[in-house]
């Protein structure tokens, strides 16, 4: 269910104007009755004072039977006091005389007037009573004890309620005006009590819409007062936590794009593996998108003893790397200091810094300089300069340390990289150069190896080599084994042909390339037979010959074996001291055996 709202300026006013209204007509009707009342008691009292004392002036004629007299007196009371009509009983409640004014219908009930007559003489006192139109009054004549009879006059009431138009209207004017004032009155302290409230209401409506700018007015009583007061520092904390948030959020995002860059930075550079071409791109992207004046990086050159600038960006750079501008470290500027030290180091203003060396005639007025370390080596600094006193702030240097550790881990890996590969071209060198020996130990060996083939089919090359006596077209490949030539693959075209093409050429690479793959292992497995067999039977004859205990036994197993195995005629086996162990007197002594194949014999001695 939606209530409509009812402005406070509006509402108030008309429920003080309703209460007002409300009460000046009950205080109106108050008086209007309150002065009925008092104004009927006058009546009735005055009226009374006149009845009593006509009762007693009509003792004397009414007991005498002075009838004349009786209405005498009677017809002085009409037209007096609004008095209408007179009239005078005996004790047995008979009329004895009556006076009535002329013009005048009066219809009263007999019954009514026997009534009052009765209760007159009963109470012994004036009795009354009261129509619409008219009063009744009915007083005893007596005189001491003695009761003669009742003395009744009508009053016509139309002259007082006559009498009280005036005053009424006179106080319902006077109750209207007053209230007409009051609801002025109440309007005009309203509006001034409301117009500070709705201008404050105002106010804090546009702070909600989020104008924070806007004049909170203070006045008006006190309570408006501290009411504006209290709206005034709501709006000045309000500007200030939403300046602050703002603020925060602008280094938020700041931050988010310095760590995007940085993000951006380390993808680069763990891309590129020249180093010189990794620093160049690394300080451009750094200048490009955190708007640094001036940045560099100075690497630890060889001996240890310099750091120099490598690659730059900025203000006034091209001079710098164009002389080969370095630094002393631990003896100039703070480049060599933060490159002995390996600390970063914040220079707010490079005026007032001892350590800060000049190297151009820009103007810088402040620097930061972090250290390029990486697996515990310190291999140069990071240089960023700015025209700006104090410009780089806390959140910079974090950002700017990740950036820096980054830079120092590309190099890092870019130079191990560099060691790396170098390291794999000397092993390739070395093993292309023992596959070389090898080649030629084993060509010298078994010279001549090759096959040809004709219309008669595929023979072995046993001499020399197949001669092109008709000098068809010619094609010679050469095979390779890691860059060492090995042989030759040699093929001529049949009588009445073409030149060889490129496809043709192409093929026979490949197939040089294939060939030449498949030699070199079958080589190696050649090798490694022979090295297997080797090893197979050396291990042959040493569990044979470490199976005897006997020194005669042992020379005569091993020589026996190995003369064997090495298909040789004959073999000999001496045990004996060097001479330069020997003294004079010492007797030299030996164990020799000697194998002779054609005898089968083993002849030892001492």
């Amino acid at each position: 269910m939606h209530l409509k709202q009812f402005k406070l300026t509006v509402l108030g006013p008309v429920i003080i104007g309703v209460i007002l209204s409300l009460s000046l007509s009950a205080f109106i009707a108050i008086g209007i009755n309150a002065g009925q009342n008092a104004g009927w008691e006058r009546m009735i009292s005055n009226n009374r004072a006149t009845l009593s004392l006509s009762a007693k002036l009509a003792f004397n004629p009414l007991y005498r039977s002075d009838i004349w007299t009786l209405e005498g007196m009677l017809e002085q009371f009409i037209g007096e006091a609004d008095i209408v009509h007179s009239a005078v009983r005996d004790a047995s409640n008979t009329i004895v005389a009556e006076a009535t004014m002329q013009e005048t219908s009066l219809a009263l009930d007999k019954a009514i007037s026997h009534n009052l007559a009765n209760q007159a003489l009963s109470q012994q006192d004036i009795v009354y009573y009261e129509s619409e139109d008219y009063l009744v009054l009915c007083g005893p004549i007596t005189s001491g004890a003695e009761q003669l009879g009742t003395l009744e006059i009508v009053i016509d009431l139309a002259p007082y309620h006559a009498s009280l138009v005036p005053m009424i209207t006179a106080m319902m004017l006077a109750a209207i005006i007053t209230v007409i004032g009051s609801l002025v009155i109440v309007i005009l302290l309203t509006r001034r009590f409301t117009k500070p409230l709705s201008q404050l209401a105002a106010a804090a409506s546009e702070i909600g819409q989020g104008n924070l700018n806007t004049l909170v007015p203070i006045q008006g009583t006190e309570e408006t007062m501290s009411l504006g007061n209290a709206l005034e520092q709501m709006r000045t904390s309000l500007n200030e936590s939403y300046n602050n948030l703002e603020q925060q959020i602008k280094a938020q995002k700041r931050r988010a794009e310095q760590l995007q860059v940085t993000a951006e930075v380390a993808k680069r550079a763990a891309a590129e593996i020249d180093t010189q071409i990794l620093l160049q791109r690394v300080v451009n992207l750094i200048h490009e998108q955190f708007r640094f004046d001036r940045l560099g990086i100075f690497l630890v050159d060889s001996t240890g003893e310099w750091a120099e600038l490598q690659a730059a960006a900025g203000v006034d750079v091209k001079q710098l790397l164009n002389r080969g501008y370095r630094l002393k470290i631990g003896e100039e500027g703070i480049v060599g200091h933060v490159a002995q030290t390996g600390e970063s180091y914040i220079a707010k203003d490079v005026r007032e810094d001892p350590l800060f060396v000049r190297g151009s005639d820009v103007d810088i007025l402040s620097e930061a300089i972090l250290p390029l370390q990486a697996r515990g080596e310190i291999l140069g600094v990071l240089d960023i300069q700015s025209l700006e006193l104090n410009a780089f702030l806390p959140d910079d240097i974090t950002i700017l340390r990740i950036l820096a550790d980054q830079i120092a881990m590309a190099l890092s890996n870019a130079r191990l990289f560099q060691t790396v590969q170098e390291n794999l071209q000397a092993m390739r060198r070395a093993y292309g150069e023992f596959s070389r020996e090898a080649w030629i130990e084993m060509l010298q060996g078994k010279p001549d190896q090759g096959y040809y083939c004709d219309e008669l089919g595929v023979k072995a090359i046993e001499s020399e080599t197949v001669k092109n006596e008709d000098n068809l077209p010619e094609a010679n490949i050469p095979i390779t084994v890691r860059d060492q030539i090995i042989g030759t693959l040699n093929a001529h075209k049949s009588k009445n042909t073409d030149q060889w093409t490129e496809e043709e050429l192409a093929v026979m690479k490949s197939l040089a390339i294939q060939l030449g793959m498949a030699l070199d292992g079958a080589r190696l497995y050649e090798n490694t037979q022979q090295h297997v067999a080797r090893e197979t039977v050396i291990r042959e004859i040493t569990d044979k010959v470490s199976a005897t205990f006997n020194i005669q036994e042992t020379l005569h197993t091993a020589i026996g074996e190995l003369s064997t195995v090495l298909r040789a005629s004959g073999a000999h086996i001496e045990l004996n001291l060097p001479k330069e162990l020997t003294t004079v007197n010492e007797t030299q002594l030996a164990y020799s055996a000697l194998f002779d194949k054609g005898s089968e014999s083993l002849e030892e001695g001492i």
